[in-house]
């Protein structure tokens, strides 16, 4: 790779640093409009220490690496992940439509909306892309996704998204129609919270339900969920 770009944030840390690597010969080409401090042969010149650093975020991570290094590694990060997100994948695939994801554009959203849209804005506002995507931000956020994430919408219910490139992170759904039974999803996440599992809402912008699978949560904690999941679809199922 000649660039890794990661956010820490729930993985690897909390929400205020991000994890750059760059390959040494691809230092020196910024753009003009870059800020100084968004220069990686700036950052990389002054030991990522160009401006103040954030300091207890990049403490954090260092525990939380620490961490997944003394539980495995990113290998075994990556087995669990595998085996979480089958736990709930499996539950949709086969409530035959109670548990739902049809939308394309709900999928993509409630998975990448909250990380992407900030800086497609922010692009957006200092003249860039505006060539390429004369349909303003929103365009520019469904093509930037739409490069990452193949979708398929022959479905009626179920969840779309290939099965190769879904997240194992975030598992987007809604409950008892293809729009979502506001109703439903009310109790579904009442019980939810009555039962320790919290933040299971969708993101505010698209509602329905969210649950997230990050490394910190375990296959205990999963398995709640799936079994929860199980026991609500059997108490409302038609």
């Amino acid at each position: 790779f000649g660039v890794i770009f990661a956010g820490a944030q729930k993985n690897v840390g909390c929400a205020g640093v991000t994890v750059v690597i760059v390959r040494e010969d691809l230092l020196g080409f910024a753009l003009k409009e870059c800020p100084v401090v968004m220069d990686y042969k700036t950052q990389a010149a002054n030991g990522s220490l160009y401006n103040t650093p954030p300091c207890y975020s990049i403490y954090i991570m260092g525990l939380v690496l620490e961490w997944i290094k003394n539980n495995g590694g990113a290998a075994a990060m990556d087995k669990l992940s595998l085996i979480k997100s089958r736990m709930i994948y499996d539950i949709i695939d086969k409530s035959n439509g109670f548990y739902v994801l049809p939308d394309r554009k709900w999928v993509v959203l409630n998975e990448a909306y909250p990380y992407i849209y900030p800086h497609v804005r922010i692009l957006t506002s200092i003249g860039l892309l505006k060539e390429y995507f004369p349909g303003g931000s929103n365009s520019i956020l469904v093509a930037l996704v739409a490069c990452r994430i193949k979708v398929s919408v022959r479905d009626n219910f179920g969840c779309p998204v290939e099965k190769k490139n879904r997240s194992r992170m975030n598992v987007p759904f809604r409950i008892g129609s293809i729009k979502g039974d506001e109703a439903l999803e009310k109790k579904f996440l009442e019980k939810a919270v009555e039962l320790n599992m919290i933040s299971l809402k969708g993101h505010r912008s698209v509602g329905g339900i969210r649950a997230s699978l990050y490394n910190a949560v375990t296959v205990e904690d999963v398995q709640k969920l799936a079994t929860f999941m199980r026991s609500f679809m059997q108490m409302h199922q038609s």
